[in-house]
């Protein structure tokens, strides 16, 4: 039976025991824009990444005051924040108008948890599609909870949701212990690194697109934006020259070798690509994948480099990679290593803006010396994927090629465009593939000529 059998409702149960309609909304988490949060014994501390709806429009507001002592960061359905927001407010007033003091951030926490869990257990009801970071100071000191669609609460000493999150928890993971005994302005700093590490690659932390909210035993809910955040990000930006340099000079140290440009290039061959949102009940959800900021599902892509007649085989797993040419295995250069963490960004980023239908895809580069067919042979996601999908989307396009104007088209040519660039490859002709590879079919995503 197909999985879209189990999730219209919200109260029906997957034979694997799961509720499909809770997953969807803890994805709709994923979307927004990203927001960090971390404590130390004195201050708890929300960072945000503010969003444009588009270029003529202003960057919505992400951190909300809720009382003196308390305050929140949010990704994901803004609506669902307001009206969350409404309510904890209103519980925050009611604590002081009957019992006359501030509302413990936990009870708050565990009472917002309730509210949401609701929402997943009674017929006619949707899970609430918004992630929340809850930062507050009470009688036991500062505090940091996030809550979740599912309904879930968890305390923490520092943690990060939404878009491309994985990266800013990774730099947490390995700082958090150093931020007990932090200063407000150093807990605030490691907060922007967090946050930075989030960033699409051309974009920066400026004034305008990240917001700073604070709270400690004798400071109210306080959020520094605009000229205010100057300060800190200078000191954010203190240390990248020197830093950068380095990077750049070791770059120019080592050359890199023919092998890792073919491995390299094999990287594109793993672009994953989403059409027509409407279908996105047949397939596998990012979470069911078990997607990273590196895609891990797909273990192994084949490439056959026709200057050689060598076959190559990368081999991954989980940010781990290494090249083999037949039986011979090698590491991957320090360069090499290096461009794969841009890819891992650039599929990072594919996984934020493409949402709906997966298809595993294939790009096919045409250099001057002569054709090169770069093919994905992952039997797993064949498997997952299954035909239905497929055979919906063909009744569509047939074997036409897709449009250049279709969303997904646009998305995907965005991204290639600087994977290739990051590759540092030239004079080549470029298209994306989508294959059904059960069925043998497949229609094409337009490219074009680099040079």
């Amino acid at each position: 039976m197909n999985r879209n059998s189990y999730d219209s409702d919200i109260t029906t149960w997957s034979p694997q025991g799961r509720l499909h309609q809770i997953e969807y909304a803890m994805e709709a988490v994923k979307q927004g824009s990203a927001a960090v949060g971390l404590r130390s014994n004195t201050h708890a501390v929300l960072v945000a990444l503010n969003r444009q709806s588009g270029d003529l429009a202003s960057y919505q507001k992400k951190l909300i005051r809720i009382d003196n002592h308390m305050g929140i960061a949010i990704a994901g359905l803004t609506s669902d924040a307001r009206v969350l927001s409404t309510y904890m407010r209103g519980e925050a007033m009611r604590s002081r108008m009957v019992f006359n003091r501030a509302l413990p951030v936990q009870r708050i926490a565990a009472s917002l948890g309730d509210k949401a869990q609701v929402n997943t257990q009674r017929y006619g009801r949707r899970p609430y599609g918004v992630g929340l970071l809850i930062a507050g100071f009470d009688e036991a000191g500062p505090h940091l909870y996030e809550v979740a669609p599912s309904g879930n609460y968890f305390d923490y000493y520092a943690i990060s949701i939404g878009a491309r999150s994985q990266s800013a928890k990774t730099y947490l993971e390995k700082y958090f212990e150093a931020f007990a005994d932090t200063s407000l302005d150093e807990l605030i700093v490691h907060g922007l690194r967090a946050l930075r590490d989030t960033l699409q690659q051309d974009k920066e932390l400026n004034a305008t697109n990240c917001s700073i909210g604070f709270v400690g035993k004798d400071e109210k809910w306080t959020v520094v934006e605009g000229d205010g955040l100057q300060r800190f990000l200078d000191m954010l930006n203190a240390d990248a020259p020197a830093a950068g340099g380095g990077e750049a000079a070791a770059a120019d140290d080592a050359a890199p070798m023919e092998t890792d440009a073919q491995i390299l290039l094999g990287m594109l061959t793993c672009l994953v690509v989403s059409l027509l949102p409407n279908l996105q009940k047949n397939v596998p959800s990012p979470a069911e994948l078990q997607t990273n900021s590196i895609l891990v599902t797909i273990r192994s892509i084949s490439i056959l480099d026709s200057q050689t007649e060598a076959n190559y085989c990368l081999n991954f797993s989980d940010r781990h990679f290494s090249g083999q040419r037949t039986c011979k295995t090698r590491q991957l250069s320090i360069e090499t290593c290096t461009k794969i963490n841009e890819f891992g960004q650039c599929w990072a980023e594919l996984e934020a803006i493409l949402g709906g239908v997966y298809y595993v895809s294939h790009l096919e580069t045409v250099p001057l010396s002569g054709r090169t067919r770069f093919m994905d042979v992952s039997e797993e996601m064949e498997a997952e994927m299954g035909k239905q999908a497929y055979k919906q989307i063909m009744q569509e396009y047939g074997r036409h090629i897709v449009p250049n104007y279709h969303p997904a088209a646009v998305s995907v040519q965005k991204v290639a465009k600087r994977i290739i660039a990051v590759s540092g490859l030239k004079d080549v002709d470029w298209e994306v593939y989508l294959i059904d590879s059960p069925e043998k079919n497949a229609f094409v995503i337009p490219g074009g000529k680099i040079f």
